[in-house]
């Protein structure tokens, strides 16, 4: 007895049919059904499976669910000669229509591909549906089907009518495709339609222009998958060799995505190379291999991955051979490895910060191009460093703090010199007396400030300068040693008689108070005598004894007061 199988390939429209394991012959009547659509050909498959084999044999339905069982109710309505059994396979796929469709859809925009989407079922008839159809569902006069509770009377042309009935059975009616078909089934019924006769064709219609095109390897690949709806995977890594405590990028995808499940990525040795949570990292040197296996074990690929222990440099140095830079002019900056054996110890890349200010070689030669401060860095692998160099103007002018400057005889007394620009360039400051007995110079902590010590001996005049060494820029200070003023006679007598006088301004309220008049106003002369003596004082000291000074400000304070109160 033979053995006939009608099979229907996944997310394919049509079936493929085999008598005794062989498929049926390319120019049979048998061979045009596998080119037809389900609801098409249904009723007629057994008469010419029949008119075929000739004598008894066995009938299995292999696919998905609605089809599968919808060709048995077909088959065990019709009344074959021949058929002694029928059964049926049922059996899932990884593959997503869904998927599918939506990968073809992206790979149709992104190469311009002129394929109309019309994913719609456009229902019409006199049946109200009570149905939980998930997709869109239009009535129109083009209707692709037409519901109606009875066989129409009239055939529909071209159209093809569903009728619920108590059986399942496909006919042809004078161009009219009619199929009777039990209410439980017309929901899955309408799912096969939307699935094989619209979203099929659209998927047919994508492969089919894309086998004209040039599409990049990785969607070939995945059309590949759909179009031969075998499992593909791609995958992607760009080393070859890498150091030791690296991380392996790669990128890894399986098609469909409903089968990544049934791949998986080993590495080995776990001596060399070490995965976790989907990131491969290098841990020991040696010859690393990256393996893609099936659920089965079996080795799909394998890719090599050299793994060194390098040396590389941990930390740099850098010392320029300069303090500054004027414009125009080269430096070194020397730069000094730890460890100095290191592999990349000679591979040091330099960068300026600031190109139009210093340009520095691959050997930390730099040049001054224009004023500012840039940054110079030096890099290896693995670490960095860097130093600010800064290219400073030309010094113009010196100007002192001091032109003309009295000095008694051993003060001290300091001076500045101020550089203009203020942060130009300049060599050693050297400070000089032109008469070595005028005093002394002592340098303190900043080169531009001197302190200058009279002598102690005698009276001088003479000059103090200020030059840059092996320049002509200079600048200079006049100095006079004068004596030194000491407290003289008048001065103790003037301190005396202001506070004698002082005190006594205070009893001038007692004295009016005991009558004494006007006269005893003025019984307190210690005042006026030391308001004369201290005017007397200052015009001789001038401005040189502040004794003066205070004792002329309070007599002229008290002596308002004394007056005031004498007038009251």
């Amino acid at each position: 007895m033979s053995h006939v199988s009608v099979v229907f390939d996944p997310m394919q429209r049509y079936c493929k049919i085999f008598i005794d394991g062989e498929r049926v012959g390319e120019f049979t009547d048998l061979a045009g059904c596998e080119h037809m659509d389900l609801h098409i050909y249904g009723s007629k498959l057994t008469a010419l499976i029949d008119d075929e084999v000739g004598e008894d044999y066995s009938l299995e339905f292999k696919g998905d669910t609605f089809r599968v069982n919808f060709m048995k109710l077909l088959a065990e309505s019709s009344h074959s000669q021949y058929c002694e059994g029928i059964s049926c396979t049922t059996y899932t796929t990884s593959f997503n229509i869904k998927e599918e469709v939506s990968f073809l859809s992206s790979l149709a925009k992104k190469y311009n591909l002129n394929v109309i989407q019309n994913f719609t079922v456009r229902l019409g008839g006199n049946l109200t549906l009570d149905s939980k159809f998930p997709f869109t569902i239009s009535e129109s006069e083009e209707a692709d089907l037409l519901f109606e509770p009875f066989i129409p009377t009239s055939p529909i042309h071209n159209k093809t009518v569903v009728v619920p009935s108590d059986h399942a059975e496909i006919l042809n009616d004078n161009g009219m495709n009619l199929i009777l078909l039990p209410e439980t089934h017309i929901h899955s019924f309408l799912m096969y339609f939307y699935i094989y006769c619209k979203l099929a064709p659209y998927a047919e219609s994508v492969i089919s222009l894309c086998q004209y095109i040039n599409i990049d390897n990785d969607d070939r690949i995945r059309l590949s998958a759909y179009e031969d709806l075998q499992v593909r995977y791609i995958f992607h890594c760009d080393m070859r060799q890498c150091d030791v405590s690296d991380i392996i990028e790669y990128t890894f995808e399986v098609i469909p995505t409903a089968a990544a499940a049934s791949y998986r990525i080993l590495v080995e040795p776990l001596t060399v190379l070490n995965m976790n949570a989907g990131c491969i990292t290098a841990i020991g040197a040696g010859e690393g291999l990256i393996r893609i296996v099936t659920e089965t074990g079996e080795t799909c690929e394998e890719y090599a991955i050299a793994v060194v222990n390098h040396t590389y440099v941990t930390s740099i140095n850098l010392m320029p051979r300069f303090e500054y830079l004027l414009r125009g002019e080269d430096g070194q900056i020397d730069a000094f490895v730890v460890p100095d054996t290191a592999e990349d110890a000679a591979e040091i890349q330099w960068y300026s910060s600031n190109n139009n200010i210093i340009h520095v070689s691959g050997t930390g030669r730099v040049t001054a191009l224009n004023t500012g401060r840039a940054t110079i860095t030096a890099s290896c692998r693995n670490c960095s460093a860097s130093v600010s160099v800064e290219v400073r103007p030309e010094l113009t002018s010196l100007t002192l703090s001091e032109t003309d400057l009295s000095v008694e005889l051993g003060k001290t007394r300091t001076i500045r010199c101020n550089l203009i620009p203020e942060n130009a360039a300049h060599g050693e400051i050297v400070w000089e007396l032109d008469d070595k007995t005028l005093g002394t110079l002592s340098r303190n902590s900043d080169p531009k400030v001197c302190q200058y010590t009279a002598t102690t001996t005698s009276l001088a005049k003479g000059t103090l300068t200020c030059s840059i060494r092996n320049s002509h820029l200079s600048a200079t200070c006049n100095i006079s040693v004068v004596p030194e003023d000491k407290p003289s006679g008048l001065i103790t007598c003037t301190i005396i008689f202001t506070v004698i006088g002082l005190f006594f301004s205070f009893f001038i309220p007692l004295f009016r108070a005991l009558g004494a008049g006007i006269a005893g106003y003025f019984i307190d002369f210690m005042l006026p005598t030391s308001l004369v003596l201290s005017l007397v004082g200052k015009s001789k000291a001038g401005n040189k004894t502040k004794a003066f000074s205070t004792c002329l400000i309070l007599n002229l304070i008290f002596t308002a007061i004394m007056l005031l109160i004498a007038f009251m």
